[in-house]
């Protein structure tokens, strides 16, 4: 194993090339092109369709983490990020400046109404039984859409239960505050939109091949360790 290692860190000291940037374009136009080439190889020489379902589960549940990190950072207390009208405050050498921003920050976060430890933790449950309700809401609807279809009493009493689960964690999710701190963009129709998307997300997710779940796995145990 650590001859591989090995072989694999000469592989990369070797690809330094790839780094060099266009001077007029400021582009990597060597990585761009052989990045192309490659890409356009691996789809002649495999099957199209695996492929294709690779770089959708990583797409689709790259779309599902962004969505979950956006209901997190909504309901957590204190400020993350920008805040609107603040932008220069880090170029300014005033400490009174920087001060007075740091309190109108805390007004704008500390008020009765916001976000505490405590309804974020809420927050967080609502949001991780609602993605697991999902987790089982998409299977009962890809391998037992029939069974509902044609009344069956087990598929009937699944999905009653499955949505007064969903129902429930949906409320306990609404009724916790928001983080209201002005930031130069926010995503609109939280928890609405970002809820929706996980949902689509986790049900295409549900109807990809097993072997591509299998592909995936493999495939990020292999960057994790190399990642340590």
């Amino acid at each position: 194993m650590k001859a591989l290692q090995s072989l694999i860190t000469r592989i990369l000291i070797c690809c330094r090339f790839l780094a060099k940037v266009h001077p007029k374009t400021e582009i990597p136009v060597i990585a761009t092109v052989l990045s192309g080439g490659l890409a356009a190889f691996l789809a002649l020489i495999f099957d199209l369709q695996a492929l294709v379902e690779m770089m959708s589960i990583g797409t689709l549940l790259a779309y599902t983490i962004v969505a979950l990190c956006v209901l997190l950072l909504r309901y957590q207390p204190g400020s993350i990020g920008i805040v609107k009208g603040e932008e220069n405050i880090f170029s300014s050498n005033d400490e009174n400046v920087e001060e007075e921003s740091a309190m109108e920050r805390t007004k704008l976060t500390a008020g009765s109404n916001g976000p505490t430890l405590h309804t974020a933790r809420l927050a967080a449950i609502g949001i991780y039984c609602n993605v697991a309700t999902y987790f089982f809401i998409s299977i009962l609807l890809i391998w037992g859409g029939e069974a509902i279809l044609k009344g069956r009493a087990w598929a009937i009493f699944m999905a009653c239960l499955l949505g007064i689960f969903l129902v429930t964690f949906i409320v306990l999710l609404v009724r916790q505050p928001q983080n209201k701190t002005p930031l130069p963009f926010k995503v609109p129709c939280v928890p609405a939109i970002p809820l929706f998307s996980i949902f689509i997300n986790i049900f295409l997710i549900m109807k990809l091949n097993y072997l591509t779940w299998l592909r995936f796995a493999v495939w990020m145990a292999i960057g994790e360790y190399y990642s340590r």
